[in-house]
């Protein structure tokens, strides 16, 4: 993998070692917005005017564009401890880019604030964990297919905290993506029907969210100092574990490849904050007044085990569904079972494991979503519409 000459970059002093830094890794990602956009960089100084071009010759003429701003909330804490800093940028593509695709769209660009206790000395330990954030952004966005376009990056001192007294780099990060969707193809939830089927994709880790519960789970097992205590190091590894990137595998699905047909999906969740209470149920299914069972769902991770058990009754189920993903990123709604083959089919071509874990059901006056928990001795959970 063609990467800019890190050794270079640990001997510029501060702001200026991060800004060179962030420019060369961003323009190597400039070929992947094509053929929709083509970026213009300033000539000679870095700091110049970056430019993009919609090429309307190859977009949709019913194009239309979004802006998705997400971020990877408390993560960076978790990251720090196990110093995995070259993971946290998938989280920060994943977190906006999904939230593109699952409308139908496709993510183009992206630009991020980062914001950073200290860039570090040259060749010190911050600095290698600036230069591995940047190198992980690089690579989570090829795994998009987006460009990164430009961004920020503040050295805020001890506005930037940490619960560990002893931090590698503590940071903050947030991005927005941008989007183009076609009006005719996008996909809002107002297809569902009943008898649809819904396909849930794996997650490996726990995303963006749950972390304030994981981190309270972690105190209420390993003591006020979790961070330092030997037993509990695989469990923040495990929690920091970086997101599954879906883009590509979208992007194929919702007819952005011409060399494949487009798959009939009526809804795509991505189950981040609320869990599959408000990004599957309240956001669509219960919304539109239907009914729905998942019935196979694929397991919570360990770590999501460990907090529930760790929380005791302050974790039921019902909770614990709603603080993480529970071991799907997407539930996705598609038309028939011979569709919803074809979807699993695709997924794992793209790598990614998925299989059929319920059906939408009736519309109703009242309606339900039933998960058949896979937290021991939960039984059902039971989701009812919101009020407000």
């Amino acid at each position: 993998m063609a990467k800019p000459d890190d050794d270079g970059l640990f001997d510029f002093d501060g702001n200026d070692a991060v800004s060179r830094i962030a420019a060369k890794y961003c323009s190597m990602t400039d070929g992947n917005c094509a053929p929709y956009i083509r970026i213009i960089r300033p000539k000679g100084n870095f700091r110049g005017p970056s430019r993009f071009e919609l090429n309307h010759e190859h977009l949709p003429r019913d194009a239309v564009f979004t802006l998705a701003p997400d971020g990877i909330g408390t993560k960076p804490g978790l990251v720090d401890i196990r110093r995995r800093h070259k993971t946290a940028g998938w989280d920060l593509c994943a977190m906006p880019s999904t939230d593109v695709s699952r409308w139908g769209g496709k993510p183009v660009l992206m630009t991020n604030v980062l914001d950073v206790r200290t860039a570090g000395e040259p060749r010190s330990p911050q600095r290698q964990a600036v230069i591995d954030l940047y190198a992980g952004l690089y690579e989570a966005s090829m795994e998009v297919g987006w460009t990164i376009f430009n961004g920020e990056t503040a050295i805020m001192g001890p506005f930037v905290g940490s619960e560990v007294p002893d931090p590698t780099l503590p940071f903050l990060w947030a991005g927005v993506g941008f989007g183009i969707y076609r009006d005719d193809r996008l996909i809002d939830g107002s297809r569902v029907a009943a008898k649809q089927y819904v396909v849930a994709v794996r997650e490996c880790g726990l995303r963006g969210n749950g972390y304030t519960d994981m981190r309270k789970a972690l105190a209420a097992r390993f003591g006020e100092a979790w961070w330092d205590h030997p037993d509990a190091q695989e469990w923040i590894e495990a929690a920091a574990v970086p997101s599954v990137i879906y883009d590509k595998l979208l992007a194929d699905a919702n007819g952005w490849n011409p060399h494949f047909e487009r798959i009939d999906i009526s809804y795509i969740a991505h189950i981040t904050g609320g869990g599959i209470c408000d990004k599957f149920g309240q956001d669509a299914i219960l919304y539109f007044g239907f009914d729905a069972e998942l019935s196979d769902l694929y397991d919570p991770l360990p770590v999501m085990h460990a907090c529930k058990e760790w929380l005791g009754q302050s974790m039921p189920a019902e909770r614990a569904y709603r603080s993480n993903n529970g071991g799907q990123g997407l539930l996705v709604v598609i038309e028939s079972e011979e569709e919803a083959l074809r979807f699993i089919k695709l997924a794992a071509t793209h790598g990614k494991e998925a299989r059929i874990c319920g059906r939408i059901g009736q519309r109703s006056d009242n309606p339900k979503l039933v998960i058949h928990s896979k937290y021991d001795g939960a039984g059902e959970v039971v989701y009812t519409r919101s009020k407000t």
